[in-house]
């Protein structure tokens, strides 16, 4: 292997001599992470086995095809991206038929214009390819997988599905023959019925013809014989916290047929395996995350892709994990999209571990030194008021109960993530009883627990479980007059259970009803009692509720939703009059992924009837009103968030908005979207927690640390420039200790002194000097010039330290000196600049007015090539380090004189 990588460097260093002057030329120095050749997975999605146990995998981020043994030995690979023979856009699925020909289903990253499917020999030569001729191909564009059947017939899972609406409209299964000719199709319609489909994901077909369909919404797999007629289904859809034999967390994702006949499914972190009647046989957990397809070989062994760890994992016939495949991981030492990188004055490199959300540092040589971080993030789950108007929050995430004043000012704060007394694991509900004290809720405890309304704990009570005072798939909790604690939670089948207990826990009571509350709606959102503990449970068109003993007395679907209908109902309320809020998707009608979190705001009376509804364009309210939970003072103050949202909106009695404020940020050393870092002058650390306002998840901070992670300041977004503090992305700091900041939605970059008091910014959208589109990688000279990529129009600007635009270089293309999306940017001691052209996989050297000097690197995985590299550092010494993301790995070079 090392002399594999001697010889390609050797190969690319030659290039480069015979056209750059030698003292320009940069030699590779040292990689790490180390790997095996092929392993540099990025987003690998389909999955196959031929007859002699090679494993063929699609690696949709590299647009290749990679071929193993079946020890995860490299054999070979093909493809590049592009739309000719054998090249490749968005690789779905690869199969391999029976007479040993490879198939890959292409498309072209969601337009779907170009879907075709190719032929391949097991050694990769180009066959031929062939586009979908079904006679609704123009209508049901979206080929989600395919696979072969006894006789070398191509079967297509074919959906009419909009991502924007994120729904299934119409599927069809059709058939061609092996040379790409449609012979004929069956058909299916949307829905939850026998035969009927939502997000159908995977296609298998037994010996016998029969065809097995896996679902991600319905989270079920369903047979058919070869005509399309409806057999069996089985399974049931989960979640993270719900998962089990015949459970499908996050959906059933793929599915594949064993050499014995057994039947076996993939969901989110596990593997299922049937009968071919859908008879449990046995479950396995899995490591990987998001996983995405799966193969089975003669020996049983089971190959799971998954996407986002970038990995290849085998697991034997018992279920055991007996190797991994990828370089990329969550170790230490390991990266997961490395993106922004520093050189510390000591020679140490800090780098954004992206998608593992930390920090990670290493010494000049690739030794892992230390890490920090994590991923980190608050939103709110659930809010409840007291009688002096004091505004409790449950924070997802973050597993905190947080204080407001009716102003919007914390003023305390509990809780954090652990298994203690006064920590939580899954908060998921909060609620005040007539003495001001306050419960909250834990899931995956299984656990109520009770504190004073500042938060000293005081007791707790519940586990996981069926039995009387315990609680499994715990979602809700209320408090009525009589200070009784109501705690809703789920049993299997669809059945909601709620028990009542004295105020410190004493069970007194329960009942049980099979209420199927809408898949789109969600339990916690669904449901809602009142001071006497009455129930109320929220369906599309209509509204139960129920006494304290569990007894239907009302019904609400007969006056209010005739044409009115609920859809995505996130949250309910009851204030003191008895009258009741609902909060649900604005416009039944519309699922799409933007105005879905636009809600309306719905109110009753205690006799059921419709007396008000507020809307964004009722209320005044430019975005609209956030479809998430709720709740109400006793001043009539109504206070509705974003489920998971970081954003708190006050309304008055009559649905006028009064104010907004956010939550606070998490108190831990983690990241909900970790952006930049970069180190001052002292070797302490900066790093950016890069979150976009507008989507009201997370909050952008800027946070200071020592070398060793621990944490000295942190800074949110500037009280005097909020308007403007919109998506903070990548950080500099100058000699002085000042920060500038760029800021994508904003278009602009922000200058904050050391103490990070705001201080100035500038620049709008535009192409004009002092202009930007998207402004990503910064960094700062000895002499305090500022260098911005200005990712979307192609160049670097280049500005003094108060902003005043100095010089500009670039513009799109591939050739010296011009860019395609230029990352990142840093500068040596002698003032040449460095950019990281991330499109064109590759670094370009300028002098410090802009003048071409030299570049390095292509598109590749060998060692010295890149794909898509998102950090550049430059250390004392003129060492160059490159995060090359798509690669999880950093690459240092050198100047060629050392």
């Amino acid at each position: 292997m090392h002399a594999t990588r001697l010889l390609i460097v050797a190969v690319i260093l030659g290039m480069l001599s015979g056209r750059l002057p030698a003292e320009e030329a940069y030699h590779l120095a040292r990689v790490w992470p180390e790997a095996p050749q092929g392993w540099h997975f990025f987003k690998p999605k389909g999955i196959a086995i031929d007859n002699s146990g090679n494993v063929y995998v699609g690696d949709s981020g590299k647009y290749k095809v990679k071929k193993f043994d079946s020890e995860g030995r490299f054999i070979m690979q093909w493809g590049s991206p592009g739309q000719g023979d054998g090249q490749f856009n968005t690789i779905v699925s690869v199969k391999v038929g029976r007479f040993g020909t490879v198939y890959v289903l292409d498309v072209d990253g969601g337009k779907w214009e170009h879907c075709r499917i190719q032929k391949f020999t097991t050694y990769g030569q180009f066959l031929g390819q062939f586009e979908r001729k079904a006679p609704d191909a123009n209508r049901i564009k979206y080929p989600a997988d395919l696979t072969t059947d006894q006789q070398g017939n191509i079967l297509v899972l074919a959906v009419d599905y909009s991502p924007k609406l994120n729904r299934t409209h119409d599927v069809r299964i059709e058939r061609y023959s092996p040379q790409g000719e449609f012979l004929s199709q069956w058909g299916a319609q949307a829905g939850s019925g026998d035969g009927e489909f939502q997000r159908p994901g995977s296609i298998a077909v037994d010996t016998e013809g029969n065809t097995y369909v896996t679902e991600m919404a319905n989270g079920r797999v369903q047979k058919f014989d070869a005509s399309g007629k409806f057999l069996a289904k089985w399974g049931a859809l989960g979640t993270v916290s719900r998962k089990g034999d015949g459970i499908f967390a996050g959906g059933a994702r793929s599915v594949a047929i064993g050499e014995g006949g057994g039947v076996y499914v993939l969901d989110g972190n596990s593997v299922q395996q049937f009968t071919t009647g859908g008879e449990f046989l046995a479950r396995w957990e899995t490591p990987g995350d998001q996983a995405r397809r799966l193969a089975v070989d003669s020996h049983s062994n089971v190959y799971v892709t998954c996407e986002n760890s970038h990995e290849v994992l085998k697991l034997d016939p018992k279920g055991n994990v007996i190797s991994q495949w990828g370089c990329a991981g969550a170790r230490d030492g390991l990266l997961n999209l490395p993106g922004s990188i520093a050189a510390s004055p000591s020679g140490h490199v800090f780098v954004a571990d992206l998608w593992n959300y930390r920090i990670q540092g290493f010494d000049s040589e690739g030794m892992f030194s230390s890490k920090w971080g994590g991923e980190t993030w608050s939103g709110v789950i659930g809010m409840a008021t007291d009688v002096s108007g004091n505004l409790y929050v449950a924070c997802l995430g973050a597993n905190e109960v947080h204080k407001y004043d009716s102003n919007g000012k914390l003023v305390g704060r509990w809780g954090g993530t652990g298994n203690g007394d006064g920590q939580f694991q899954d908060l998921c509900a909060v609620a005040v009883g007539p003495s001001d004290n306050t419960y909250a809720a834990d899931s995956f405890n299984g656990c109520v627990q009770k504190f004073t309304g500042d938060g000293r704990f005081l007791a707790k009570w519940g586990a996981r479980g069926t039995g009387d005072g315990q609680f499994s798939d715990l979602f809700y909790l209320a408090v009525d007059d009589a200070g009784h604690v109501w705690v809703g939670d789920q049993l299997a089948n669809g059945t909601h259970r709620m028990q009542k207990f004295d105020a410190n826990g004493g069970f007194l009571a329960t009942w049980t009803r099979k209420i199927m509350v809408a898949p789109r709606s969600g339990n916690a959102g669904a449901v809602a009692a009142d001071s006497a503990g009455n129930s109320y449970y929220a369906f599309e068109n209509r509204i139960e509720k129920y006494d304290a003993e569990g007894h239907l007395i009302g019904d609400y679907g007969q006056g209010g939703f005739t044409n009115d209908g609920l859809a995505m109902v996130k949250g309910m309320c009851v204030d003191r009059a008895g009258c009741l809020y609902v909060v649900a998707l604005a416009d039944p009608c519309d699922f799409h992924l933007n105005l879905s979190r636009r809600g309306s705001i719905r109110k009753f009376d205690a006799h059921g009837k419709l007396t008000s509804k507020w809307s964004g364009e009722i209320t005044g309210t430019k975005d609209g009103i956030p479809n998430g939970p709720i709740t109400v003072d006793r001043a009539g103050n109504v206070y509705v968030s974003y489920l998971a949202g970081v954003s708190i909106w006050r309304l008055s009695p009559d649905g006028k908005p009064v104010a907004k404020f956010p939550i606070a940020a998490p108190r831990e050393g983690g990241f909900s979207e970790l952006g930049g870092v970069a180190v001052d002058g002292v070797g302490r650390v900066y790093a950016v927690d890069s979150v976009d306002v507008d989507w009201d998840y997370g909050i952008p901070s800027i946070r200071k640390f020592e070398p060793n992670g621990e944490l000295i300041s942190m800074w949110g977004a500037p009280e005097t420039a909020k308007d403007k503090f919109k998506y903070p992305a990548r950080a500099a700091v100058d000699g002085s200790g000042n920060m500038y900041v760029t800021d994508q939605s904003g278009h602009c970059v922000h200058k904050l002194d050391a103490q990070g008091k705001y201080v100035k910014s500038w620049g709008d959208k535009g192409t004009g000097d002092r202009q930007f589109d998207t402004p990503e990688g910064i960094a700062v000279d000895e002499g305090g010039h500022v260098y911005v990529c200005d990712r979307q129009n192609s160049r670097i600007q280049k500005f003094d330290s108060d902003g005043k635009f100095l010089a500009k270089w670039g513009r799109e293309g591939s050739g010296d000196g011009e860019f395609h999306f230029p990352a990142a940017v840093a500068v040596d001691k002698e003032g040449n600049v460095y950019v990281a052209d991330s499109q064109n996989h590759r670094v370009q050297k300028f002098t410090t007015a802009g003048q071409f000097l030299t570049k390095w690197g292509e598109f590749g995985e060998a060692p010295g090539q890149f794909n898509v590299p998102l950090g550049i550092a430059v250390d004392r010494e003129g060492n160059v380090y490159v995060s090359d993301s798509h690669n999880h790995r950093i690459q240092k070079f050198a100047p060629a004189a050392r």
